[in-house]
């Protein structure tokens, strides 16, 4: 997008922000209650949210930007809010499956629980991130890439059903 250093640390303070927003609200929202009814969707709204981020990158432009320049254009303020959705709902998506992770088992096996979705989550990752190079080395462009790894979520809606009907 052709940003400055200072527009990607207001991206990133926003999508802290945000991260923590929507861990607070799900607890709100769940009045303390271990439920993965909303994961569903805060998934979809992850998924839009990566689908919008995808046509507002190409709308903003590669000239270089500082951050008044990059806010003068409707499109970069679409950026900072799919950002800032994106966030909030994956902290809504994010806490209620910990909490069931954390709850589900007996507490004998709850550290192995734990431990194998945190190896579970570093493998993914890995294949990731070696998918997403691979993919911008095969020419994709990487906010293409970014939407596709946010529509991922989409595939976990089928066993998130399943889990709060369980």
């Amino acid at each position: 997008m052709g940003a400055t250093q200072s527009v990607a640390t207001l991206f990133l303070a926003a999508f802290s922000v945000g991260i923590a927003a929507g861990s607070v609200a799900v607890g709100r929202w769940l009045k303390g209650r271990i439920s993965t009814r909303l994961c569903g969707a805060a998934g979809l709204a992850m998924a839009l949210a990566g689908v919008d981020l995808w046509f507002a990158i190409g709308a903003v432009g590669a000239a270089p930007k500082d951050v008044a320049s990059f806010f003068s254009v409707v499109a970069g303020w679409r950026v900072l809010i799919d950002l800032t959705v994106l966030a909030l709902a994956g902290g809504v998506f994010s806490v209620p499956l910990y909490a069931v992770l954390q709850t589900a088992g007996d507490a004998g096996t709850r550290a192995s629980a734990i431990a194998a979705n945190n190896i579970i989550n570093s493998l993914f990752q890995v294949a990731a991130v070696l998918g997403a190079g691979a993919a911008v080395s095969a020419g994709l462009g990487v906010p293409l890439v970014l939407m596709l790894a946010g529509l991922t979520v989409l595939l976990l809606l089928p066993a998130l059903a399943q889990l709060e009907r369980a």
